[in-house]
């Protein structure tokens, strides 16, 4: 019985290390090239009308919610490896859902963003905002 548990919590704990993000082309920016795993990205909760950005599209991140985690965290692993494998250097928060799923009713968090590209100059731009200079 104590195997069936630890095998049990293994698969648990390794279910909700997997990234299952989901990715929908919808911008103009041609398919760029992936940048590295753990890539910084910039993550905007609102865009200033003078933005220039390119969007290259929507990546939807899902974290399992557990006692200890609301499931935020592992949702926004999934944005950033999205972002990240898609060549995006900054991403929108669009939503941020709590969903219930399965026979048991867990729930789980549900992250909508925009996928897109700033350039370096706008980038800068942000950056001194974000800190206000």
């Amino acid at each position: 019985m104590k195997t069936f548990f630890a095998i049990f919590a293994f698969s648990v704990i390794l279910s909700s290390c997997m990234t299952n993000y989901s990715f929908i082309r919808s911008g103009t920016a041609s398919r760029l090239p992936s940048r590295s795993g753990g890539c910084d990205i910039m993550v905007l909760t609102s865009i200033d009308q003078d933005l220039v950005y390119d969007e290259i599209g929507i990546c939807i991140g899902t974290g399992e919610e557990f006692i200890w985690d609301d499931g935020t965290e592992g949702a926004m692993e999934q944005i950033n490896e999205c972002a990240c494998e898609r060549g995006g250097n900054a991403v929108f928060i669009e939503a941020i859902e709590r969903e219930v799923y399965g026979e048991n009713n867990s729930y789980r968090t549900r992250i909508t963003a925009t996928l897109m590209v700033i350039s370096e100059s706008e980038m800068t731009k942000l950056k001194k905002r974000s800190r206000g200079k």
